[in-house]
């Protein structure tokens, strides 16, 4: 009896294995829409301030909560390569400590990003994927602070890699980093000429949930 419960779950296993992989074959294009949520940085925003006793503190740049919303389109080039092509408006930035009579505050940079992907299906629903990311942005401000500022870029490109799990019934899981190269920190060019060499580049971490369309 063990063994035919064994045989049972066995092939059960693989069913279920065939339909989570059944959907990814060569040609197939798909839609999907994605929303979800985000935990963004900046690089270099540690700021050092004296209080009025003339003691030093340090604020720091620490990870900040977001959203990201938009949608991929993917167009199977194999049976386990598929490239895609999305646009996403995610919610990026930073978040402050306080630092002695300077208070916490958020640096908000809200961008347009156009990841091109390359998605390797390892099978069992499972891929991996990595590309370029192109990203615009189109809102930008300082909640919490003091002052105001624009001190970003508007453009910026990034390295996403990630994996993703793909439902037999169209929903998928997508977990990405995205490892921002531009030094988007506008004042760097005239730091430079006193030799300061201060850049600043994004650095997001986004998990979304979205739903797989077929469209051919």
């Amino acid at each position: 009896m063990n063994t035919k419960r064994k045989l049972m779950s066995l092939a059960a296993a693989l069913l279920l294995a065939q339909a989570a992989t059944a959907q990814h074959e060569k040609g197939q294009f798909f839609i999907t829409p994605r929303a979800g949520c985000s935990i963004a940085t900046l690089t270099s925003q540690d700021i050092y301030a004296m209080d009025l006793r003339g003691t030093d503190s340090k604020s720091e740049g620490k990870f900040k909560p977001g959203f990201v919303a938009g949608a991929d389109a993917e167009l199977m080039v194999s049976n386990l390569l598929g490239v895609s092509v999305g646009a996403f408006l995610q919610m990026q930035g930073c978040h402050h400590t306080e630092a002695g009579e300077l208070k916490a505050w958020n640096t908000k940079l809200d961008y347009l990003n156009f990841p091109v992907m390359a998605n390797l299906y390892v099978g069992s629903g499972f891929s991996f994927k990595a590309g370029v990311q192109p990203g615009f942005l189109v809102q930008q401000s300082q909640s919490g602070s003091q002052f105001e500022y624009e001190n970003y870029k508007t453009f910026d490109l990034a390295i996403p890699f990630g994996v993703a799990y793909d439902f037999s019934n169209g929903l998928t899981i997508d977990a990405r980093f995205n490892l921002g190269l531009t030094n988007i920190n506008k004042a760097s060019d005239v730091l430079r000429k006193y030799g300061i060499d201060e850049k600043t580049n994004n650095r997001t971490f986004c998990v979304t949930i979205g739903y797989r369309i077929p469209m051919k």
